[in-house]
């Protein structure tokens, strides 16, 4: 009877014990080397879109990761984000991570990030957020974790608000709230799209809708329609690879420059494959 008592106690603690974090097997990620320095980072299976040479430019994170700037300096990213860099394996999109979370007087206090601007000054920007980079390393679009005056478009000192979602041109102005950046850039992509897509594996739903791209000076293509909303990404040769907040897709331009393909998936199991015209 002891022993019986003693294996169910053993048991209790390790069923009721503290929940941890998301584990994953050795299928479920790997380690891979990124474009430009070929530093290895870990992904998640099936994730990543590589260059010629197999080198990683894009992916979602397996785990919270350290990753460089162009300026230089190492910020945390979260996990299962999606991340994009530039050609020297630079961070040029990311999520900033929210994991250093702790109670203060009752209440949740999420874990921000202090930031370069353009224009050689810092702001603190909200874990948990997307944050476009310029080449430099310094914001080119991101979310204010506090209130903090900027120079507007026309040099006005204003005062943005905490949660405000800001662009900044090369001089350190906020150019536009919700976008980054100086406009004037393009891409093969840049257009509106009759798409359809249609999901596999996890229901048989399919839909069409119109979908835009625009691409900033900065490299930054941005995306208009309900179905990825606010997306943000980049393209690599003749591929488009976009993120927001629940989800991700890759678009591949075919050879006559009028049709596109790709896959998507989402953060609540959704997945499938899209297609295009225009």
């Amino acid at each position: 009877m002891r022993r019986s008592v003693f294996v169910i106690s053993v048991l209790a603690v390790v069923m009721c014990g503290p929940a941890y974090a998301q584990q994953y097997t050795y299928k479920d990620v790997y380690n891979s080397p990124i474009v430009g320095s070929g530093a290895l980072v870990m992904f998640l299976v099936g994730t990543t879109v590589a260059d010629a040479a197999g080198k990683v430019v894009s992916g979602t994170l397996a785990y919270h990761t350290t990753l460089k700037l162009g300026n230089g300096h190492w910020v945390l990213f979260g996990e299962r984000t999606p991340v994009f860099f530039y050609p020297n394996g630079t961070v040029r999109i990311g999520t900033l991570s929210k994991q250093a979370e702790e109670m203060v007087k009752g209440r949740v206090k999420e874990h921000n990030t202090t930031l370069a601007i353009p224009g050689g000054q810092f702001a603190l920007f909200r874990g948990g957020t997307a944050v476009t980079f310029f080449p430099d390393g310094t914001v080119a679009s991101a979310t204010l974790a506090e209130a903090k005056t900027l120079p507007a478009a026309d040099g006005t000192p204003r005062l943005f608000p905490s949660g405000a979602r800001v662009g900044f041109n090369r001089n350190g102005r906020v150019a536009r709230l919700g976008q980054a950046a100086d406009a004037g850039g393009s891409s093969p992509f840049d257009g509106v799209w009759h798409t359809t897509r249609q999901h596999k594996g996890c229901c048989s739903y399919s839909a069409s809708e119109d979908i835009g791209f625009t691409t900033d000076a900065s490299s930054v293509t941005s995306s208009s329609g309900s179905f990825m909303g606010k997306a943000h990404g980049t393209v690599t040769g003749q591929t488009l690879a976009m993120v927001w907040a629940t989800g991700q897709a890759t678009f591949v331009l075919g050879a006559d420059g009028k049709s596109l393909s790709g896959s998507f998936s989402s953060k609540d199991g959704h997945h499938g494959s899209l297609r295009g015209s225009r």
